[in-house]
């Protein structure tokens, strides 16, 4: 098929830069190929997922996102909040008491970077949680009645 006459070579328009084409055509190709280090890079990494359509690199995405959510849970539960995923939101939240992050997540502590990474619906739905706990930082109690807003 490939090796057809009746193929034309033309371009194919990808709008990605070349390290980050490069971490997708990896990821997809390989499965011991290197996760991605911080929140941005793996949002890009969804992007191309869900842009060319492959259903399952997404779920290998979503098994290693658990292995990034015990490294760094603040950066794991913005994550899984774009990918509408509340299991693993839930799991980020319990992990919060191993972070520096935990003491900020308040209305007012949060920087405004931090606060645009997540979706606005997690974000409320952390803080409506973190109320209905009497603002304790029992984060394991906080995860239980959390749901995105809606």
């Amino acid at each position: 098929m490939l090796e057809s006459t009746e193929l034309t070579k033309s371009e194919i328009p990808i709008e990605a830069s070349s390290r980050d084409l490069g971490f997708f055509l990896d990821y997809i190709s390989s499965g011991s190929a290197e996760d991605p280090k911080q929140a941005e890079d793996w949002m890009k990494l969804l992007d191309m997922i869900d842009k060319y359509d492959c259903p399952i690199i997404k779920k290998r995405f979503k098994t290693r996102l658990q292995n990034y959510i015990c490294k760094s849970a603040w950066e794991g539960f913005c994550v899984a909040s774009h990918i509408k995923d509340t299991s693993l939101a839930k799991e980020a939240i319990r992990r919060f008491g191993q972070e520096e992050i935990s003491s900020k997540v308040e209305l007012g502590k949060l920087s405004l970077s931090e606060v645009e990474k997540p979706t606005l619906a997690h974000l409320l739905g952390l803080l409506q949680a973190k109320e209905k706990n009497g603002y304790v930082r029992d984060w394991e109690a906080i995860a239980e009645p959390f749901v995105p807003l809606s």
